[in-house]
This record gives C-alpha cells, sequence and structure tokens, in this order.
C-alpha cells in the first residue's frame, strides 16, 4: 500500500514538472516570437522612414579607421536629421575614448539632392544621399542591418565611421 501511494505521488510529481516545464516552453516561445514582431515592425517603421527621407541617423559611437579606437558618444547630440531636402549633421566629439565630456559642437546644414535605397538578399538596406555641404557635393552612405537593428554611416572620405541607429524623425531626441 505504501509503495502504492508512493508510486502515485511520484507519478503526480511528475506530471506536475513536465505541465511547468510545457508553460515555461510555451511563455519562452510567445516571448521569442513577440520580439521577432517587434523587431520586424521597427525595421519595416525604419525602412519607411529611410524612403520618406525622413529620418534621424542617432550616433551611438565613433570609430576611428585611423587610430582604430571607437568612442562612446552622446545620441542625442551626434546625429545626422534628413527630412526631405534638406538635414542637418551634428558631431559633439568626446574629450577621449575614456573621457565623454563634449569638447565642441559642430552643426553643418546639409543639401539633399537624392535618396537611393538597394536591399541585399538579407534584407539589410543601403542608403546613398547625395548632398552638398557647404557646396562641397559627398554621398553619406548609411548601412542598416536587419537582423540586429544596427547601423553605419560613413561620408565621403572621412576616415571615421558612425555607428547607431535609425529612428523615425517624429520618435528621434536629438538637441
Amino acid at each position: 500500500m505504501k509503495t502504492m501511494v508512493f508510486a502515485a505521488t511520484l507519478l503526480l510529481a511528475a506530471a506536475m514538472t513536465a505541465n511547468a516545464q510545457t508553460a515555461e516552453t510555451a511563455d519562452s516561445t510567445k516571448m521569442k516570437s513577440a520580439k521577432a514582431a517587434a523587431r520586424e515592425t521597427a525595421y519595416r517603421e525604419t525602412v519607411a522612414a529611410l524612403e520618406n527621407g525622413d529620418f534621424v541617423f542617432q550616433t551611438e559611437q565613433v570609430a576611428s579607421d585611423r587610430t582604430q579606437t571607437i568612442a562612446d558618444v552622446d545620441s542625442t547630440a551626434n546625429f545626422i536629421a534628413v527630412k526631405r531636402d534638406e538635414g542637418i549633421i551634428q558631431t559633439a566629439p568626446p574629450m577621449g575614448p575614456d573621457n565623454p565630456t563634449i569638447q565642441c559642437r559642430i552643426r553643418q546644414r546639409l543639401q539633399i539632392f537624392g535618396n537611393e535605397l538597394t536591399f541585399d538578399k538579407r534584407g539589410n538596406v543601403t542608403c546613398r544621399l547625395s548632398i552638398t555641404i557647404d557646396d562641397d557635393p559627398q554621398t553619406i552612405t548609411i548601412k542598416l542591418n536587419k537582423r540586429r537593428g544596427e547601423a553605419v554611416a560613413t561620408c565621403g572620405e572621412n576616415t571615421y565611421a558612425l555607428l547607431g541607429r535609425i529612428v523615425p524623425a517624429s520618435r528621434a531626441t536629438i538637441e
């Protein structure tokens, strides 16, 4: 009799554990699906903003090709803002890689003459903006990684790259 009670208790405990694991797996699958859906929605909004020419590239890091260093920067003070045929590029470099204090703010107006988007087979986007800065024609190239949502921007023949995120202008926080 004791053996039957013990076996029934053991069987009930195993069933409850299996049920809890199944519920955890279902919750985990739902969370992964929700995250994937949110990433896809953010990607579509970003692509629409690029197509409409109404976005802000918020810089989180600056990478120097010459010195092989990466510095964290304030994304509200370092950005490229685009509104159809006009824009602003603002850089506020830090004192150094280990000192985030802003040295100065450099703001330049952009005239935008062309906005060309290309997509690769994975859905990554390359946006080429034909611009002039102080009557000097240049090209800003922005590459968006679909899977990670991260972007890289380069301008002309500069020796640095801006690393950050693209957001629709209506949701951007910039100074």
